[in-house]
């Protein structure tokens, strides 16, 4: 390993313990809270319609990049499913000086199964968002069992 690479690895280091911080008080919060406080307590707001679902993909820039990286080795790694619900999360955790906003929906497939995806919108960028989230229409609302 060259000597810039290592520089770059010892840089990061804190934003990676971050991103695992954040991964476990997700986690915990996941299972303690509905969804609008867990989104909140990391730092964001919860989207209960779909009006920003078209946004144009925005060029990210490195900081934002080194954050999404963070997120991503941190739940490659992580113990439980790394849902998308899990990763927008985690990722709007570490992105919350860009007031970020977490969007679920979801549809109807052909076959009657219903499916769902969440997403990070926020001045960076759209994160996880892809084709087949802009078929995703109702909004998911969380209620206690």
């Amino acid at each position: 390993m060259d000597l810039d690479r290592a520089r770059t690895r010892v840089a990061l280091a804190p934003l990676y313990l971050r991103a695992g911080l954040a991964a476990s008080a997700v986690e915990i919060a996941l299972r303690l809270a509905p969804l609008d406080r867990v989104a909140r307590l990391s730092g964001m707001s919860l989207d209960v319609g779909c009006a920003g679902m078209a946004s144009a993909p925005r060029r990210v820039n490195r900081r934002d990049e080194d954050r999404l990286r963070a997120m991503n080795a941190i739940m490659a790694r992580w113990p439980f499913p790394g849902t998308c619900l899990r990763r927008a999360l985690v990722l709007g955790w570490l992105l919350r000086d860009q007031h970020p906003r977490l969007v679920v929906g979801v549809a109807r497939e052909g076959t009657g199964e219903v499916v769902a995806h969440a997403w990070v919108e926020c001045s960076a960028g759209t994160f996880g968002f892809d084709g087949w989230s802009q078929q995703l229409r109702a909004p998911v609302t969380h209620t206690r069992p």
